[in-house]
């Protein structure tokens, strides 16, 4: 499930919009990279991403996430919702659980159906909370030791990078990149035209120790992402969908606070700050 977490942390930073770093009162830019040379197609494409994600407050979603294991053939689904929202102090994200179903991919007799398990893993924007229904534990984990806004949230910056947020020059540094054309022979899914985006890390990324390769797909009506999949080198490919997507609106507060009951394990990590 460790692996669930990066996907979810690649999600975030998809949607939260990326600014301009400053340091003792002087705006810091990145080192001159020279930029790839890419269609106009994808240039353009790439603008419209970074634009929608600076303007992005919230989103909210039902999703459905499916791990599959191509060594045991074995697939992994789970049911549930993400919910994001950001502002100029801190940025906060929900991802509930509510079931868990795993199926073995050589039997096509095994049909198994979803048991109830509530997990839900929350970021108030400065501790990381997740709770277990199923182990009655909880964990708290703090990340800042003040509001983390969405420039903490930048690729390569941090340890949170999180795909509700995407800057151009961030992704071209990190990744080639390219766009799929539509295929009329394999249908997708979505009720809507999106586009479909490749990605490969680069040797010197840091996403290389991870990732073979991730796709994304992104609304043409709204350019907000509508799936994710990634390519793990331990044969692992994950996918999260999203669907019934509601972006910049108003997210209840208490959304993103979790409590565990009375009786549950809870372990609480402080941050150590490195002198």
């Amino acid at each position: 499930m460790k692996n669930f977490i990066m996907v979810i942390i690649l999600v975030i930073y998809i949607l939260s919009a990326a600014a301009p770093s400053y340091a003792q009162g002087h705006l810091v830019g990145p080192p001159y990279i020279p930029r790839p040379k890419l269609s106009p197609q994808l240039d353009k494409l790439l603008d419209q991403i970074e634009q929608r994600s600076n303007k992005l407050t919230s989103y909210q979603a039902e999703m459905l996430f499916e791990q599959r294991n191509l060594i045991i053939e074995t697939v992994t689904i789970r049911h549930g919702q993400t919910y994001y929202q950001a502002d100029e102090k801190k940025v906060q994200f929900l991802i509930h659980f509510e079931d868990w179903l795993q199926k073995d991919l050589g039997d096509p007799d095994d049909n198994p159906q979803p048991n109830k398990y509530d997990e839900d893993i929350a970021f108030d924007g400065m501790w990381l909370t997740r709770l277990n229904a199923h182990a009655k534990s909880c964990e708290k984990r703090e990340i800042s030791k003040t509001p983390h806004n969405k420039e903490a949230f930048r690729l390569g910056r941090g340890d949170i990078p999180l795909p509700f947020a995407i800057q151009k020059k961030d992704i071209l540094k990190e990744f080639d990149i390219k766009l799929i054309p539509p295929d009329p022979k394999k249908p997708t899914n979505f009720k809507e035209p999106v586009d479909h985006l490749f990605l490969k890390p680069k040797k010197e990324s840091s996403f290389a120790e991870k990732y073979l390769s991730l796709e994304l797909w992104i609304s043409q009506k709204t350019v907000l992402p509508l799936q994710i999949r990634y390519h793990a080198d331990d044969e692992e490919v994950t996918t999260v969908s999203w669907s019934k997507v509601k972006a910049d609106g108003k997210i209840n507060p208490k959304t993103f606070e979790l409590t565990p009951p009375a009786g549950w394990d809870v372990e609480i990590i402080p941050l150590e700050i490195k002198k």
